[in-house]
């Protein structure tokens, strides 16, 4: 209460081998949404959702990409749409690398290409966490989480797309099987390494 929260930021914990997830309020995931939302067709016509006072209703039109995304702060939590490179925020995500934000945690089913989709904030480094289902094709992703840059959590698809409907629904928690037995349930997977290629725990 009484704070700006820019992004969702889902708690994760073990329960009985399985997942529970926990939750954020509509307000605080909002400015998440507006990213997530805002696709490239919407964003190329110079009118893009925007910031909506109280409720989810209402004035949601920003004169500009850049003015869509003024306000996300350095160290927020954003959710990215798009699967591949369809439907993704390209303009949001250009006038984002142009802020030049950092320390950036991305919610996303991929993590786009070299220059296409996520791969701008890579190429810039403005990225220091990633919460996705697939991280292949993106070369400049691969380099800076082998080199100890960038953590990683992989999360099944599915699981994702729950996780973030149940925030937004104010379900406090849900359990999956997906996962059971792997690495997901008794840990050993590598959230980050070390430059030298060792492990290390995650920040």
């Amino acid at each position: 209460a009484g704070t700006t929260v820019v992004g969702v930021h889902l708690m994760r914990r073990g329960v009985r081998g399985r997942t529970a997830l926990g939750c954020v309020t509509r307000a605080q995931l909002w400015p998440a949404l507006r990213v997530l939302l805002c696709n490239k067709r919407a964003c190329s016509g110079g009118h893009v959702p925007g910031k909506v006072h109280g409720k989810l209703t209402g004035n949601k039109v920003f004169a500009s990409a850049a003015e869509a995304v003024s306000d996300i702060k350095a160290g927020s939590t954003l959710l990215v749409g798009g699967f591949g490179l369809s439907g993704v925020p390209e303009a949001l995500l250009r006038a984002l690398q142009a802020r030049g934000v950092g320390n950036l945690t991305v919610v996303s089913s991929n993590v786009g290409t070299k220059d296409r989709g996520l791969g701008l904030l890579f190429e810039s480094r403005q990225v220091s966490k990633v919460i996705g289902s697939y991280v292949g094709e993106n070369e400049t992703f691969e380099r800076q989480f082998l080199e100890g840059e960038i953590e990683v959590e992989l999360v099944p698809m599915g699981t994702l797309a729950e996780r973030m409907r149940a925030a937004g629904a104010g379900i406090p928690a849900f359990y999956t099987r997906t996962g059971s037995g792997t690495l997901v349930q008794h840990g050993g997977m590598p959230c980050r390494y070390a430059a030298d290629g060792s492990r290390r725990p995650p920040l």
